[in-house]
């Protein structure tokens, strides 16, 4: 199972309908820092929600920040920080403590409902280097979001190992980014290898459209801006003076793996990928693309 008709009918349903079990957690996966050179890293950041925990999510999204977001130009009341933080597009109207008062509530939101917090991140100079020094490794190991990207699906299914939790995962991630061809490649020949489907609890994955029919896409949101946010402002002390709490807040107390990869690993990435065939035809397990 690959698509699910998301716009038929609430994610919550489709659970339900598609015998995922009720164990299951969803990962939810999003993307900062892809378009533009502004930012100095690549990330992706993700949530881990039991199904109830899922559920619980909508329904304070829906009874205290749904309310409070103003519609965009085509009368869609969604949330993205990058837009809600520094006050642009339909959120200039709001003044600040509007906007931080939404952000409140999502933390809270997040922090009630969460099974487990990733964020992982690579430096454009680190991709760069990797990729000068053999430029098969383009190829071989995916763009810096295909590898930020799976290495967000290892760590939760290795989490969920150590925990002894069972249940299988239905991965989510944002529609849209510019690497979404390349990225739904390598999930597409995941999910032909049973070996790679036990080792990420695989249950099927979805790129969906980020909006008020699927909240939970505004977790990650939040935790990839922050984390990024917090990346630059370390790094760059006597040009960025803004410290933010938030980061702080949906760390303590949840479980949270944050990972920088290097150039190093993007290597490990590639040589990954071509014994599962991920990148290549054939594979270990019948990973070439059907």
């Amino acid at each position: 199972m690959q698509e699910l008709p998301f716009r038929e009918t609430v994610l919550e349903e489709l659970v339900e309908v598609h015998g995922i079990e009720w164990l299951a957690v969803f990962a939810y996966f999003d993307e900062t820092g892809m378009h533009g050179d502004a930012a100095p890293i690549t990330a992706v950041a993700g949530y881990l929600f039991s199904k109830d925990g899922a559920k619980s999510f909508r329904r304070k999204f829906d009874e205290t920040i749904y309310p409070l977001l103003p519609p965009n130009e085509n009368g869609e009341k969604t949330y993205r920080s990058a837009k809600c933080i520094p006050g642009r597009d339909q959120f200039s109207l709001l003044p600040e403590p509007e906007r931080e008062h939404i952000v409140d509530l999502l933390v809270d939101a997040i922090k009630k409902s969460v099974v487990l917090g990733v964020c992982i991140a690579i430096k454009k100079e680190d991709y760069a280097k990797a990729i000068a020094s053999s430029p098969k490794l383009r190829e071989l190991a995916g763009d810096k979001y295909s590898v930020c990207l799976i290495r967000c699906a290892e760590n939760m299914a290795a989490w969920l190992d150590r925990e002894k939790i069972p249940g299988r995962v239905h991965y989510l991630f944002e529609a849209g980014c510019a690497y979404q061809n390349e990225a739904n490649a390598i999930l597409a020949k995941i999910s032909v290898s049973n070996e790679l489907k036990t080792r990420y609890r695989w249950h099927g994955y979805s790129f969906v459209d980020k909006g008020p029919d699927v909240p939970q896409l505004f977790a990650p949101d939040l935790l990839a801006w922050e984390w990024q946010r917090a990346y630059i402002n370390a790094n760059n002390p006597q040009q960025y003076t803004e410290w933010r709490l938030t980061l702080k807040r949906l760390a303590d107390g949840t479980p949270f793996i944050p990972e920088m990869e290097t150039e190093t690993s993007v290597g490990i990435r590639a040589l990954i990928n071509v014994f599962y065939g991920l990148t290549l035809s054939g594979g270990a397990d019948g990973g070439q693309a059907q």
